[in-house]
C-alpha cells in the first residue's frame, strides 16, 4: 500500500466521512415537549441521535460516510477506475450535504 498515492483532498474527505459516521450516533435533536415524537424517540427532555431519528435517510448518510473510505482503499490498492478519481465520492458528498441542510434547516 502506497499512502503517498492519497492527496490532501482525499485525506480530508476520508476524515470527514469518518466524522459523519461517528456523528450519526451522537445527539442531533433534543425533544423538550412531552408530546414530541421523532423516529423512535419520545419527549420530554430527551435527546435523539441521527441514527434513531432518521429512519430512511440513516442508510444514505452511512453510505456517504463510507464512500471516501472506500475510495481511499481503492487508491491505496492501486486498482484502476473506470471513472475519474473522486467523482462518485463528490456526488455522494453533494447529496449528503443537501440532505443535511434540508433536515437541519428546514
Amino acid at each position: 500500500m502506497n499512502f503517498k498515492a492519497l492527496d490532501r483532498g482525499e485525506m480530508v474527505a476520508m476524515i470527514g466521512g469518518i466524522l459523519l459516521g461517528v456523528s450519526l450516533f451522537l445527539n442531533w435533536y433534543s425533544l423538550r415537549n412531552s408530546n414530541a415524537t421523532l423516529g423512535g424517540c419520545h419527549g420530554p427532555d430527551s435527546s435523539c441521535t441521527g441514527w434513531a431519528a432518521l429512519s430512511a435517510f440513516r442508510f444514505v448518510f452511512l453510505v456517504a460516510a463510507l464512500a471516501p473510505v472506500i475510495l481511499a482503499y481503492i487508491i491505496l490498492r492501486g486498482h484502476a477506475l473506470s471513472w475519474p478519481r473522486g467523482e462518485m465520492t463528490a456526488i455522494v458528498a453533494i447529496v449528503a450535504l443537501i440532505m443535511t441542510l434540508f433536515l437541519g434547516v428546514v
